[in-house]
């Protein structure tokens, strides 16, 4: 229906005209009341006095001051955004209160160190007098041995010297039988060759 789009579109141009229009005046507006604070201020200026140089000089200082404070305000901002990325000491404090302190931690290493020791030691001296004691028995039993072996040898020596005197003995008897028996053999032969030399055979003659 053509009759009933064309109410709508003449509405929206209205509106939009109005919406100019209304810019157009706010702009005027604000430029008539700019250029009439210029004027005011123009003729303040030049119904004020001259100022004085000590004037100039104080207002130059008080300028100064402004813009170191507000330099130094600038600074103390910068430091304190800088700040936010940096750990400080109460950070520091917070992250370590439940840690251990250094005096702390230096008490339990060396009661943990002593205590290691005191273990090793231990286990040394247990290791060290089992190695004693058997190295003592091994002793014991060696010197047991060469005592046993002492009176064995001693034993040996006494049978020795006996079987040495026993042999002694019958070497001198076996000496003496030989010398016996060669004096009777010596004897014998005399014996013959003098029954021989004294005793006259006489064929067919009976002996008396």
């Amino acid at each position: 229906m053509p009759g009933g789009n064309s109410l709508p579109s003449n509405k929206t141009g209205q509106n939009t005209t109005e919406k100019k229009s209304t810019n157009t005046n706010t702009v005027q507006t604000l430029l008539s009341a700019r250029r009439d604070l210029d004027k005011t201020k123009a003729r303040t200026q030049a119904k004020l006095p001259k100022r004085t140089h000590s004037e100039l000089s104080s207002e130059s200082d008080n300028s100064m001051d402004t813009s170191g404070l507000n330099s130094l305000q600038k600074d103390l901002d910068e430091i304190k955004t800088n700040r936010q990325g940096i750990t400080i000491k109460d950070d520091l404090d917070i992250l370590t209160k439940d840690l251990v302190r250094t005096h702390d931690l230096e008490i339990i290493v060396t009661f943990i160190v002593t205590k290691l020791f005191q273990r090793f030691e231990s286990t040394m001296d247990k290791k060290l007098n089992t190695k004693v004691a058997i190295v003592q028995k091994e002793i014991q039993e060696m010197q047991n041995k060469f005592e046993a072996v002492s009176i064995e040898n001693e034993e040996l020596r006494k049978q020795i010297d006996q079987t040495r005197d026993v042999v002694i003995k019958n070497k001198k008897g076996l000496e003496d039988s030989t010398r016996m028996n060669q004096e009777a053999i010596t004897s014998a032969n005399y014996n013959e060759q003098y029954s021989r030399k004294n005793n006259i055979k006489v064929m067919n003659f009976p002996r008396r």
